[in-house]
């Protein structure tokens, strides 16, 4: 049987009529690639030292006067909501002194006495007022192994919070979980009001399957809206959505208002381990969860529930996603766009090489086109173009650029002058981000999207119009 899958080509800024590119394939018998064990980023070696606890060179961590520069994040998955205020782990350090929480490479071996960072936001706000006190002496840990841990003695310039922006962070040295322990179970502590008073009232919170330092872990961010219409019925039924349905379900989305004040979300996600997402969505939400598993072949197994609901999806590294949640919290549903990632750092795509770049004050236009497989993106990446351009007498000679490919598909060709272009894009010399070996196109079409076999048309060039501005 052959299914046809249509790569939609626009052009913006000025398009005349172009055809889309078409690729024939045919599915593999399965729906993608057979699970398979685990990827394995490790270092390999001798056992990391076991050191005293000690300051490390993280701004939230050495005084008020530098902490100011700490990055503005929360980690979504590490946290829990203690009434109107969210409390999430913001770093773990081992006792090495070295490996951490945001550490893409993981060295094993004992974690040994952990500095645990611990940071509160506002979530409506986004900063936490100074009548609400994180009580470090109640903190108490238990590790994967059932072992318990509680506070130990801190260095007195660290005692009290350190303001980050739109929060602040506490520091807490912990007694060493078991030397087999990869995560911690739980950690839980209780909030003070009126100041930390004797006499305040509290208020508990407890962080859950939080992964300590020598253990796998994905990393990602996570986006909650409030979608303007209700979700499609397929949503409903799978809770994700992908591509083109995704788009449609963030048309006139807004972010949600529960959860305005907080920062940048980010995920730090233990590897074959379910995680919640709750603390930063409404009360009376439904449960959310996801488990990753990293595949050899570069996909990332997600799965997961929203209430009653199970849902379960292959993604390509960085490939995002729309978890839609029925709530009874706000007028319509809610939307949580994720990404996942093997790497902790920011994609940086760079700009194509200006092949026929404009003269003095000339306006530019650009071409963007957008690569699809069914309603899935192709990228990121980047691929190869040929462009020719007619200068009033004739076709100039062809020029070859590699055109970066966003995650959502859309490749960019910039800084052009305007005019009538030849278009003719190179799929076989595709070169997609996230894999962990080497592929050619065939295999990156199988991997991600499991087509057996694919052949691409038009094999010829397309004439596109560019207007200036």
């Amino acid at each position: 049987m052959q299914v046809r899958y249509v790569l939609a080509l626009a052009a913006l800024i000025a398009v005349v009529a172009a055809t889309g590119l078409t690729l024939y394939a045919r599915r593999a018998e399965q729906n993608g690639p057979r699970r398979t064990p685990s990827a394995t980023q490790t270092r390999r070696g001798t056992a990391a030292p076991s050191m005293p606890p000690a300051l490390v060179p993280d701004v939230a961590l050495i005084g008020r006067s530098l902490a100011s520069g700490g990055q503005p994040r929360l980690i979504a998955n590490l946290a829990d909501r203690a009434g109107d205020v969210v409390v999430s782990v913001r770093q773990i350090y081992a006792s090495d002194r070295v490996r951490n929480l945001f550490e893409e490479r993981v060295t094993p071996g004992p974690v040994g006495p952990w500095q645990l960072v611990l940071q509160t936001n506002s979530a409506s706000t986004g900063a936490t007022s100074s009548e609400v006190v994180l009580d470090i002496n109640s903190v108490r840990a238990t590790d994967s192994r059932g072992s318990a841990m509680h506070p130990i003695e801190a260095p007195a310039s660290l005692n009290g919070p350190a303001p980050v922006p739109n929060g602040r962070t506490y520091t807490v040295f912990m007694s060493a979980p078991a030397p087999q322990a990869t995560s911690i179970a739980e950690i839980a502590g209780v909030l003070l009001g009126q100041g930390g008073r004797a006499d305040a009232r509290s208020t508990p919170f407890t962080i859950r399957n939080v992964p300590l330092p020598n253990a796998l872990r994905l990393f990602g961010e996570v986006t909650p809206y409030e979608l303007a219409a209700p979700a499609r019925g397929r949503a409903l039924r799978s809770g994700l959505l992908l591509g083109d349905a995704m788009e449609d379900a963030l048309r006139g989305a807004r972010m949600d208002a529960s959860s305005s004040g907080l920062p940048y979300l980010r995920l730090i996600l233990p590897v074959g381990s379910p995680t919640a997402l709750n603390a930063v969505l409404p009360d009376r939400a439904p449960q959310i969860t996801i488990t990753v598993q990293p595949e050899p072949n570069g996909t990332i197994l997600a799965e997961g529930t929203i209430g009653n609901i199970r849902w379960r999806q292959r993604l390509w590294d960085r490939e995002p996603f729309l978890l839609v949640v029925q709530s009874k919290a706000t007028p319509g549903p809610l939307g949580l766009q994720l990404n996942v990632s093997r790497s902790n750092e920011n994609v940086i795509l760079p700009a194509a090489r200006a092949v026929f770049p404009t003269q003095g004050r000339e306006a530019a236009g650009s071409i963007v086109v957008r690569f699809r497989v069914g309603s899935r993106p192709i990228g990121p990446g980047s691929v190869a173009v040929t462009l020719s351009r007619f200068d009033g007498t004739g076709w100039s000679a062809e020029e070859t650029t590699e055109a970066p490919l966003r995650a959502n598909g859309e490749a960019v060709i910039g800084n052009l002058r305007p005019g009538r272009y030849r278009v003719r894009f190179h799929p076989e010399r595709l070169s997609p981000m996230g894999a962990v070996r080497g592929v050619n196109i065939t295999e990156y079409l199988r991997d991600r999207y499991g087509l057996e076999s694919a052949r691409w048309s038009p094999e010829v060039g397309q004439e596109i119009t560019v207007m200036p501005g």
